[in-house]
């Protein structure tokens, strides 16, 4: 009997008190055992939460290491599509800068692009309707496509975990967008620059033949106008303050190149610091990021 795993046994050569008293012990540890169990399958299940809280939150560590080397928007839509992809779930992401919109995947159904545009003139933050989970932040919107909403604690976890995802995304997008704008003053002040110079060279060759010109219009003047020796003195005075006054515009015009030089070389100082090694890298596939979930 002790071999077929029964929970107990009696027999009929036993008095009444006995069968009685080995009744009662069989219930007992028959319920004993049922709590035991219970008790088990709770501290399972709360286990295999924190796991899984744990993995889903290691996977969005993972993509903010990743992250930290994208140059472009394309590569941190794939990167934040590959995150979704380790959560198992599909969506679509859009970044906005004023009306420079871009959309990933670029195949998305239109009825995608309504839900994204109807939640960007809107004021809400977060929006969940069954399936769908639309994040809409102020240059970022992360639409998922088949969020568990049949599972209530995966479904609450997820809405933490990607609001984390779609804040990180959005703080190196608005990174690329300044190293772009950066690169964009930084080819105009070179043109800046580069016409200062030209202007200034310009200028230096035209007051120099001009002064030469009247500095010498007005020594032949002088001598044949008959001055006097004061009176010769001042007019070469006066082309010698003209003289002295174009050089000092040459000055100023010297110090605006210095002053956007500076100004180049700290944008150039800007630029490198936001520069990342990705490009020294090789392409990384889906799979460099995953986290396998428990």
């Amino acid at each position: 009997l002790t071999m077929t795993g029964v929970d107990g046994y009696v027999s009929i050569s036993m008095c009444q008190p006995d069968f009685e008293v080995v009744l009662q012990k069989i219930h007992e540890d028959k319920l004993a055992i049922n709590g035991l169990q219970e008790e088990l399958k709770n501290f399972s299940a709360i286990a295999f939460t924190a796991m899984s809280s744990a993995s889903e939150m290691g996977t969005v560590a993972v993509f903010a290491e990743k992250v930290q080397g994208v140059m472009d928007l394309h590569r941190l839509a794939h990167l934040v599509l590959a995150c979704l992809k380790d959560l198992r779930l599909d969506g679509v992401i859009q970044f906005m800068f004023e009306e420079d919109i871009a959309i990933f995947p670029a195949d998305v159904s239109i009825s995608y692009q309504k839900l994204l545009h109807s939640a960007r003139v809107s004021a809400a933050r977060i929006v969940s309707q069954g399936r769908f989970l639309l994040f809409s932040f102020d240059h970022i919107q992360l639409l998922v496509t088949d969020a568990p909403h049949l599972d209530q604690d995966r479904y609450g976890r997820l809405r933490d975990v990607l609001a984390h995802l779609v804040s990180i995304a959005e703080a190196r997008a608005k990174t690329l967008k300044v190293n772009t704008l950066l690169k964009v003053q930084q080819d105009n002040t070179r043109m800046v620059m580069t016409l200062l110079e030209m202007a200034a060279a310009d200028n230096r060759n035209s007051v120099k033949e001009i002064m030469t010109g009247l500095s010498n219009s007005l020594r032949a003047m002088a001598t044949g106008f008959d001055l006097n020796m004061e009176q010769e003195g001042e007019l070469l005075s006066l082309s010698e303050r003209a003289l002295n006054s174009l050089e000092g515009l040459q000055e100023a015009t010297s110090a605006v190149e210095v002053h956007f030089r500076s100004l180049i070389q700290q944008l150039d100082t800007a630029t490198n610091l936001l520069k990342s090694g990705e490009s020294e890298q090789p392409v990384v596939e889906d799979s460099d990021s995953r986290v396998e979930l428990f």
